[in-house]
């Protein structure tokens, strides 16, 4: 439903690495609650310096011990389970720990079962080559910029409540990220109506660094 939030919900992903971090990040600005369950150490360490997980954890009572406040107050928080997933799934099923959705590319059975109590499968990332919208690069050297940036952006999407709610949030989430990148999903109207504001700012007043945009159209530089 657009512009719902994850707020006092359960994500589980089965992975913790380049995808999971990414999902981990994107159920935290919906406002969600996210598990990760992941064999390798050395992903959820990265996961924590990057800001994708708040907690690593070693047992499921761990891991549901600092998701349980969280959720019922439903504020956003992620928790990254170093485990074999396999038994830590059949763990949840046995003690009916029950997510609300599952990212999962296995077709184990404690998988299925966790489907059929309710929790929905997300779906592979969607093909963005064949969306309407053009995912577009915002790219600088300081946050003072980067900051200019969002809200320069942010008034472009507030008639979208998915886009607005990323706008607000995904600052707080990406703020280790050096050199600042943004990614946004805008049309090309909302492309065109950037960049003459990028335009008219950086005349009223120089960004400290290089400012580039990046979109299918190419590479424009202020």
């Amino acid at each position: 439903m657009p512009g719902e939030t994850l707020a006092g919900r359960l994500v589980l992903s089965v992975g913790f690495r380049d995808a999971g971090a990414a999902l981990a990040l994107a159920t935290m600005i919906a406002q969600g609650c996210f598990l990760g369950l992941e064999a390798e150490a050395a992903s959820l360490k990265r996961a924590v310096q990057t800001g994708a997980c708040d907690f690593m954890v070693n047992t499921l009572d761990e891991a549901l011990r600092v998701l349980k406040n969280e959720l019922r107050k439903g504020t956003p928080l992620s928790a990254g389970l170093l485990c074999q997933p396999p038994a830590v799934l059949d763990e949840m099923v046995a003690r009916g720990v029950q997510p609300d959705l599952i990212a999962s590319r296995s077709d184990e059975p404690a998988v299925r079962e966790l489907v059929s109590r309710g929790a929905t499968r997300l779906p592979d990332p969607p093909d963005i080559s064949a969306q309407t919208d053009a995912l577009v690069r915002l790219r600088c050297a300081s946050l003072a910029d980067m900051r200019r940036l969002d809200a320069l952006t942010a008034p472009l999407v507030a008639e979208d409540p998915i886009l607005r709610d990323w706008m607000q949030h995904a600052p707080a989430y990406f703020s280790r990220q050096l050199p600042p990148l943004r990614v946004v999903a805008l049309s090309q109207g909302q492309i065109t109506q950037l960049r003459e504001q990028l335009y008219a700012a950086a005349q009223e007043k120089p960004f400290d660094t290089a400012i580039s945009v990046e979109s299918p159209e190419g590479l424009i530089r202020f």
